[in-house]
């Protein structure tokens, strides 16, 4: 009799905490997948697979931002390109004056994006895209230090 009680008492711990074992190897291994995913998949790849903008080789990423609370890719990012030779790339996209400089702002802050690293707005060119669900990427380029900034806003 006492054996059958010890054996209850065994399997309502064991039980539990096999549960939370479990659950919490699957969190670790999701978590591990996409840590290699975002190791593996540069700001320059995110771009061309989400937004079809195939960046020349030429350009050197400098400074990169994601916010915090992303989950499955949506959020904010924020990149800085260093242009070089592929300046003239650049300069072709960005060819409008008008953007939204305190939403960017605001975008920059929400992927913690350094202060340093902003962009001197009234010297920058833009250039736009948006898609279906929301998503919206800014790049605006700076001809006087050759420098792209990138905003992208994840839905």
């Amino acid at each position: 009799m006492k054996e059958r009680g010890y054996r209850r008492g065994l399997a309502a711990f064991l039980i539990p905490l096999g549960v939370l074992v479990g659950a919490g190897a699957l969190l670790l291994l999701f978590w591990g997948a996409t840590s290699l995913w975002s190791f593996f998949h540069t700001d320059s790849q995110v771009y061309r697979e989400n937004w079809g903008l195939a960046l020349p080789q030429k350009v050197e990423q400098e400074y990169s931002a994601l916010s915090p609370d992303r989950a499955m890719g949506d959020g904010w990012r924020y990149t800085v390109f260093q242009a070089g030779e592929a300046a003239p790339y650049f300069e072709d996209l960005c060819q409008g004056r008008d953007f939204p400089e305190e939403e960017l702002r605001d975008w920059a802050a929400r992927s913690e994006a350094a202060e340093e690293w902003l962009p001197d707005f009234d010297a920058c060119r833009a250039w736009s895209q948006s898609q279906e669900d929301g998503s919206t990427l800014w790049v605006l380029y700076d001809p006087g230090v050759g420098r792209a900034y990138f905003f992208c806003m994840t839905m």
